[in-house]
């Protein structure tokens, strides 16, 4: 075997061997920042779109009843649902994103929400009052 051909074939390993312990850690890192940066995205998109919910039942809570509002929105990717977290008063939604990370918020009015599952995609949201007993703003998510 040439030594000189043994030598560039170590050589070649070695920049191989270097190189891969560079670009390896690099896509980790790089991978990482770019899907918490989505989480991110598609928590402000939810925080958008249930703070034009609630601004929208407050808006539908002080009409006389029977009141109605349809309106269609495109959720984001990673939503998973929306619940009431505060069952007594149902005064904040939290919606629950991929990560279990959580966007909640707080409303002045009394919200009920049917719908918790949702996935993303264009929904069509309603919202209606009624009053029979206690005044809520119901909300259909679909």
């Amino acid at each position: 075997m040439n030594p000189k051909r043994a030598q560039a074939s170590v050589e070649y390993l070695i920049l191989f061997a270097v190189i891969s312990a560079i670009i390896a850690p690099a896509t980790y890192i790089v991978y990482s920042s770019l899907h918490s940066t989505d989480l991110e995205i598609s928590a402000q998109a939810i925080k958008n779109i249930g703070l034009e919910m609630i601004s929208k039942a407050e808006e539908l809570y002080y009409l006389p009843p029977p009141a109605k509002i349809s309106y269609t929105k495109e959720f984001p990717i990673g939503i998973k649902y929306v619940y009431n977290k505060s069952e007594e008063g149902w005064k904040v939604i939290d919606f629950i994103l991929e990560g279990d990370v959580e966007v909640p918020l707080i409303t002045k009015v009394p919200i009920k929400i049917y719908e918790e599952n949702i996935t993303e995609g264009t929904k069509t949201i309603t919202m209606y009052t009624n009053r029979t007993g206690e005044f809520v703003v119901y909300i259909d998510i679909s």
